[in-house]
């Protein structure tokens, strides 16, 4: 964590037409990262279970494919922890670079990788290890690219700025539920087992436009100042857990429910519906796609929120109303309703 309480604030604020192309870069850069991020998620609810984890018990063999997907969850806070560490320390484009190259290796190699047919258990072993390592660069990405441009950001509108870096959570959606139906589509009668690849191959692409957007951006205003000011940490995670505990715990518990039930409509939705309830795969994939526009809008209205009542108030808004849809959203999931 910096300490901007002994630095020089930098006077020279960047134009809005500025900090509208820096916000994009963010925008596009998150969306790409999401992207790989959320494809795995589409492939463990359809592809992995049989592929990697393969037995007599389909039931067993998707709880499996889901564990692999959790390892990603259970990297993300160490990938805060260290990409936190280089962004205060070295510069928010130096950890922008390094995360964005992480998660496209690991991506990519997910696409190359045996099947528990070829390799056997070393299969679902480097599955579980590759997803760990996208965990890690998803880990510094969120809270990095939204720091990036709530930093150059108006003060008054850094909610709305905010807002927009987030828009690629629904973005990234969006593309890799595209890119795996095409992938499918695209490879029917051909090689078996290439159509869920070729989503993870074409990651490189999409990183390499990443990285060539991260890096055309300078350092922010605020970190400009810190390191004229020599005011950088030595060891950032340290002094935040000491300064402000209270801070963080408030700021780290609505962010527990809010990926939850997002992560449960977007992967484990897909196995139930597409298995228990033997819904057509189109179906499902058409109704995220349909949830991430709604997601898009609902982040825009929330930066607008954010800007007039303060972010503590739009985050008790949003919360009342994710409870109130949650038992609306599970009652067609069961044929007598939401229990």
């Amino acid at each position: 964590m910096t300490n901007p309480g002994t630095a020089t604030p930098d006077t020279a604020r960047p134009s809005a037409k500025q900090v509208l192309k820096i916000t994009l870069a963010a925008y596009v850069g998150t969306a790409l990262e999401w992207y790989d991020f959320f494809l795995f998620g589409t492939t463990a609810a359809l592809v992995f279970a049989p592929l990697f984890f393969p037995g007599n018990d389909p039931v067993l063999s998707t709880v499996s494919a889901f564990l692999a997907f959790a390892a990603g969850f259970v990297a993300r806070p160490v990938g805060a922890v260290i990409f936190g560490h280089i962004g205060d320390r070295y510069g928010r484009r130096a950890r922008s670079s390094r995360r964005s190259g992480l998660m496209g290796a690991a991506t990519t190699a997910i696409g190359v990788l045996p099947t528990y047919a070829s390799a056997g258990i070393a299969a679902p072993v480097l599955l579980t290890v590759l997803r760990a390592v996208q965990g890690i660069a998803t880990g510094g990405e969120w809270g990095g690219a939204t720091l990036l441009a709530i930093e150059y950001a108006p003060p008054q509108r850094r909610g709305f700025y905010g807002s927009l870096v987030q828009i690629g959570s629904p973005t990234g959606t969006l593309l890799s539920t595209a890119a795996g139906d095409a992938g499918q589509r695209a490879t029917e009668g051909a090689v078996p087992g290439l159509g869920w690849r070729l989503p993870y191959l074409a990651s490189i692409v999409l990183v390499l436009v990443a990285l060539w957007l991260r890096w055309k951006i300078e350092e922010t205003p605020t970190f400009r100042a810190l390191a004229a000011s020599h005011s950088e940490e030595k060891a950032p995670v340290l002094q935040l857990f000491k300064a402000v505990p209270g801070r963080l715990a408030v700021g780290v518990a609505p962010t527990c429910s809010a990926p939850a039930g997002f992560f449960i409509i977007t992967t484990f939705m897909i196995s139930y519906a597409t298995r228990v309830r033997e819904l057509p795969q189109g179906v499902i994939l058409n109704a995220l796609t349909i949830g991430a526009v709604g997601q898009v809008v609902g982040l825009l209205v929330a930066g607008k929120l954010a800007n007039r009542i303060g972010s503590p108030n739009t985050v008790v808004v949003g919360s009342v109303f994710a409870v109130l849809m949650a038992f609306r959203s599970s009652w067609p999931s069961t044929p007598s309703g939401p229990c």
